[in-house]
C-alpha cells in the first residue's frame, strides 16, 4: 500500500478533498511565494515539500523533479508515489522509475492512445458509437459540401489545444495554402451543432465503475464557433430532458465496453455533442480534469460515493468501497469554473489573492485562504493561481475561480451577470 503520496499544490485537485483524505498527502509548494502561504493555511507543515523556484517564470514540474535538492526532500520524507496531474511523458515515467515511485495514473501507452483523435474516433466507430462522420482521405474532403462547417484536429492535441472550426472548407483550404492533408495526423469531422457536455468515468481493475453528474463546457465564441475553452457549468438532473439523460446513459454503456475492452482503469473523461435527435461522442481525455476537483468537493457528483478512495485504490492494493456500478446521477449542484487563459503576452500588475471570496450583489468579498470557507454558505467561490509574482508572459492560465453558484448559463454556455462581474473584476485589477 503506498503511504507517501505526493502532489504538486498546481494540481489544485488535492485542495478539494476532505480532511481524512488531505491530511495522508504531501504537498510540494514553491518557496517563499503566495502558494506556499496559502498551503500553510490548509495543510499540515510537516506535509509540505517547498522548493526554490526562478521567480519570474511559472514553476515547471518537468524541470523541478530533475532537481536533485528537490528529490534529496522526496527520500526525506519517504515518498513512494505521485499523483499524475496530467499526461504522463517519458521525463516523469524515467524520474519515477530512477526514484522508485509508483504513479498514480492510467498506463502512459494506454492513455496516449486513447487521447489521440484519430485512434479514438476509429474505435467509436469500430464499436458503433455514435460520432460525427469522419473525412478519411483526399475524395472524401473533395466530395464534403463547400458550404459545411469543418472540424480539424491533430491527432495528438491536448483538449481543446490544436483543434481549429472553419465555416466552410474553402477557409480550410486558405489556412493551409492548398497543400496536401497528411490524414496520418490529421483528423477531420464534420461540425455537429448543440452543446457540448462532459462526464467523467471512474473505472477499477475489475470493471467496476460510477459516472459523474454532466457539466456544460464553456466557451469563447467567434463567427459562431467555439474558438477558446472558458470553463464548465455543471447541469442540474432537470437541466436535460428525459430523453437526453437516456441517450447518455445509453452511451456511456457502450463507452464502459470500449474502455475495458482497451484494458483501461483509472478516470476517463469524455466530451459528448447532445444534438436534437442523437448524442455524439467526440474524445476522450483519459486523466484529471478541470472537473476533478468539484467531483471531489461535493460527493452529489457521484451519487454521494468516494471518488477519491476509489481512484487510489484503482492503483494501489487497497479495497474498494463501490458494490454497484452507477451510471448518471441526480445532482442539483450548480457550481462553476471559470479560466482566464493568456494565448499572447500579458504583464501582471497586482497579484490576486489565493483562497474563497463571497459575491454579494455585485460586490466582491475577500473571506480568507482556508478552502473550508467554501463548504459553508452560498455564492462562494475558490481562486487559485500560479504566479510567483508580478510576471510577463505568455500562454498560461492566469488564473482559475471554482465557484458554487453558476457562473455560466446552462443552456447556451455563456457567462451569466454574475461571471461576468467577477471575469471583469479580475481581469482590470490583475492583467495591465
Amino acid at each position: 500500500m503506498n503511504k507517501n503520496l505526493l502532489s504538486f499544490l498546481s494540481a489544485i485537485d488535492p485542495i478539494f478533498l476532505p480532511s481524512k483524505h488531505q491530511k495522508k498527502i504531501f504537498m510540494a509548494v514553491p518557496k517563499n511565494t503566495p502558494q506556499e502561504k496559502f498551503a500553510q493555511k490548509n495543510f499540515s507543515k510537516n506535509r509540505l515539500i517547498s522548493f526554490k523556484i526562478n521567480k519570474k517564470e511559472i514553476p515547471d514540474t518537468d524541470k523541478i523533479i530533475k532537481n536533485s535538492n528537490f528529490n534529496k526532500l522526496l527520500k526525506k520524507h519517504q515518498i513512494d508515489s505521485y499523483l499524475l496531474p496530467h499526461r504522463q511523458n517519458s521525463i516523469v515515467g524515467s524520474w519515477a522509475k530512477k526514484n522508485n515511485i509508483s504513479l498514480i495514473g492510467p498506463k502512459p501507452k494506454i492513455q496516449k492512445q486513447l487521447e489521440n483523435k484519430i485512434y479514438f474516433d476509429k474505435l467509436l466507430k469500430q464499436l458503433k458509437i455514435s460520432s460525427p462522420h469522419t473525412l478519411k482521405n483526399e475524395t472524401d474532403l473533395k466530395n464534403y459540401p463547400p458550404q459545411k462547417p469543418l472540424v480539424v484536429q491533430e491527432s495528438s492535441s491536448y483538449g481543446f489545444f490544436g483543434t481549429k472550426l472553419y465555416a466552410q472548407k474553402s477557409e480550410y483550404f486558405k489556412a493551409i495554402k492548398h497543400k496536401k492533408v497528411n490524414f496520418k495526423n490529421t483528423l477531420i469531422r464534420e461540425y455537429v451543432t448543440g452543446p457540448t457536455v462532459g462526464v467523467s468515468l471512474f473505472i477499477n481493475q475489475d470493471g467496476r465503475y460510477f459516472c459523474s453528474a454532466p457539466r456544460l463546457q464553456c466557451f469563447i465564441y467567434q463567427n459562431g464557433f467555439p474558438a477558446s475553452f472558458t470553463g464548465i457549468q455543471w447541469l442540474k438532473n432537470t437541466d436535460l430532458n428525459d430523453l437526453a439523460n437516456k441517450r447518455l446513459n445509453k452511451t456511456l454503456k457502450r463507452l464502459v465496453s470500449l474502455l475495458k475492452q482497451e484494458k483501461f482503469y483509472g478516470l476517463a473523461n469524455f466530451d459528448i455533442i447532445i444534438s436534437p435527435k442523437k448524442v455524439y461522442v467526440i474524445e476522450c481525455n483519459p486523466r484529471l480534469s478541470s472537473a476533478t476537483p468539484q467531483i471531489f468537493f461535493q460527493p452529489q457528483l457521484v451519487a454521494n460515493l468516494d471518488a477519491w478512495q476509489f481512484l487510489i485504490a484503482t492503483f494501489t492494493k487497497e479495497k474498494s468501497t463501490l458494490k454497484n456500478n452507477k451510471l448518471l446521477p441526480k445532482s442539483n449542484y450548480a457550481g462553476a469554473l471559470l479560466d482566464f487563459d493568456a494565448e499572447k503576452e500579458i504583464k501582471i500588475k497586482n497579484l490576486p489573492l489565493l483562497g474563497v471570496y463571497e459575491y454579494q450583489k455585485g460586490e466582491i468579498k475577500y473571506l480568507g485562504a482556508e478552502i473550508s470557507k467554501l463548504r459553508n454558505g452560498k455564492n462562494k467561490f475558490f481562486l487559485y493561481h500560479d504566479l510567483p509574482g508580478k510576471i510577463k508572459s505568455s500562454d498560461f492560465t492566469v488564473w482559475t475561480i471554482i465557484s458554487n453558484f453558476a457562473l455560466y448559463h446552462p443552456l447556451t454556455g455563456q457567462l451569466n451577470f454574475a461571471g461576468n462581474e467577477i471575469y471583469r473584476h479580475f481581469k482590470e485589477k490583475v492583467i495591465q
